[in-house]
């Protein structure tokens, strides 16, 4: 298998999937576990983190809680030092601070108020601005101490492992679906591209500096491509024009034929009689009309001028003799 096809190539946590690691409490506020890898998530898909390395090295002043003039909460995130963003280049910085506003909807998938209640239930000592943003649930918790956290960070390979596991215990594991930690990042790409959010936005949003490495992220979803498909099936029908009835065609219609030396079509010497009636005509007339017209003539009365060669030659050697004589 070429590299092109990356089989390995982690692939976006669906809407679904999202909702059963909180409903099966793999995500949420009543557990230390849940907490500490919903702020993990939360942080990747609002602020576009990236790596397991910019969770380990996130610190605890590196999210402001700050309140908007009308009155409403969000977080603020000052990112550090990145793969993408070095801080050696001023112009590396993104334009707009990332933020995650308050969830009005539904406070239970709130990540001001999981913030919040973080904040609470962390220790104290442990909370200075250069401290660690993730610290270690207490494995106590519930049977000998009511302790949430305890003062120690959590180490790169749980924070590497917290999707591995949600799935797990959630029962989404699904052979050919790979999800990892990435799985979140990408999520938020494509909700965001399948939501039609302008490129330029979504840079602001994931980090990037270009728009073909968020292309990279791209796929068509389920709805997408069966709105394809349907599209696809689809085949306009032929339109044909009414057929004319023959009782609608006028049974009188007479067409008058002059001679003249003025030649207007060169038409054989059999289209020279001097009428035609319409309606019902002979064969003979059917077949002049429709050389003259291109087609079959049901109605209208047409003067016609025809030359006629034999007659005009007659005439030039009458007006030949006269002058001889």
């Amino acid at each position: 298998m070429g590299k092109s096809n990356k089989p390995n190539k982690a692939q976006a946590v669906t809407d679904e999937e999202v909702n059963r690691l909180f409903y099966t409490g793999q995500m949420g506020m009543e557990h230390p576990d849940a907490l500490l890898r919903m702020m993990w998530f939360k942080n990747t898909v609002h602020f576009g983190m990236r790596t397991v390395s910019e969770h380990v090295n996130m610190k605890w002043g590196d999210i402001k809680l700050c309140t908007s003039k009308s009155g409403t909460q969000f977080l603020q995130y000052s990112e550090r030092a990145t793969k993408t963003r070095t801080g050696a280049n001023p112009g590396n910085v993104r334009d707009v601070p990332p933020r995650s506003w308050k969830n009005l909807e539904d406070p239970s998938r709130c990540h001001v108020l999981a913030y919040i209640k973080y904040k609470e239930l962390r220790p104290t000592k442990y909370s200075a601005e250069s401290d660690p943003f993730y610290v270690s649930s207490n494995t106590c918790f519930g049977t000998k101490s009511s302790k949430w956290f305890k003062s120690q960070p959590v180490g790169i390979n749980k924070i590497s492992s917290f999707m591995k596991l949600m799935i797990t215990n959630a029962d989404l594991t699904e052979e050919g679906r790979r999800l990892t930690n990435h799985s979140a990042r990408r999520y938020l790409l494509q909700k965001l591209s399948d939501e039609d959010i302008s490129d330029n936005k979504i840079m602001q949003i994931s980090g990037h500096k270009n728009i073909a490495s968020i292309n990279e992220y791209r796929k068509i979803n389920n709805e997408q491509h069966q709105q394809i498909s349907g599209l696809l099936n689809k085949t306009k029908p032929v339109k044909r024009a009414a057929p004319v009835e023959s009782e609608n065609r006028p049974s009188n219609c007479e067409v008058q034929f002059q001679q003249s030396e003025a030649q207007a079509f060169p038409l054989s010497q059999s289209s020279t009689a001097l009428s035609y009636r319409l309606g019902y005509p002979t064969t003979n007339s059917t077949s002049n009309i429709s050389f003259i017209f291109g087609g079959n003539v049901y109605g209208g009365n047409f003067t016609i001028n025809v030359y006629s060669p034999s007659e005009a030659k007659q005439s030039r050697l009458d007006n030949h003799n006269d002058v001889e004589a």
